[in-house]
């Protein structure tokens, strides 16, 4: 049916964030009783993808806002739905807040051997703090130039109070 058919194009867009696709998936699932295998069928996705999208929705409200403030991948979101409790999805959320890999990640949350801790991130897996950083600016930059409003003053002023910290910056 024509619903049907636009939900699933919707939830092929590549501008959709994790959880707006996974919150598209389960509109899909409850509006024609669709099983994991049926969207995924529909989506052209396995049932393991549509299901790890779909562990998003259990993420607490404030971590998922965080997430969409952050513009974390899929799959670093993923992880972190997957903790086993609040106190490891914590301590994950402070490894993605430092810029840390999906690697790192899934190697926090791995079975730890008894009477072990998670082990750190070795330095390599490690991502470089101004890597990360310039590419979340660079990401927000483009968001707001491509964004059809125009900016208020008060959007002007701090746009102007960045590029007065980015020229002390370069100055170096």
């Amino acid at each position: 049916n024509a619903e049907e058919i636009a939900l699933v194009e919707n939830l092929q867009r590549v501008d959709l964030s994790p959880l707006e696709e996974a919150r598209g998936i389960q509109a899909l699932m409850e509006r024609h009783a669709y099983t994991q295998e049926a969207a995924a069928g529909a989506l052209g996705w396995s049932r393991t993808q549509v299901n790890r999208v779909l562990k998003l929705l259990s993420l607490p409200d404030d971590m998922a806002a965080e997430c969409a403030t952050l513009h974390l991948s899929r799959n670093a979101m993923v992880e972190l739905a997957l903790a086993n409790d609040g106190a490891e999805r914590a301590h994950l959320m402070g490894l993605l807040r430092q810029g840390a890999s999906v690697k790192a990640l899934r190697e926090a949350r791995a079975p730890k051997a008894e009477g072990q801790g998670a082990r750190a991130p070795a330095p390599k897996d490690r991502p470089d703090p101004v890597r990360t950083a310039l590419a979340q600016v660079e990401k927000g930059v483009k968001a707001l130039a491509s964004a059809p409003v125009a900016l208020d003053d008060e959007q002007r002023r701090t746009l102007q109070a960045l590029r007065r910290e980015i020229d002390r910056l370069l100055k170096g």
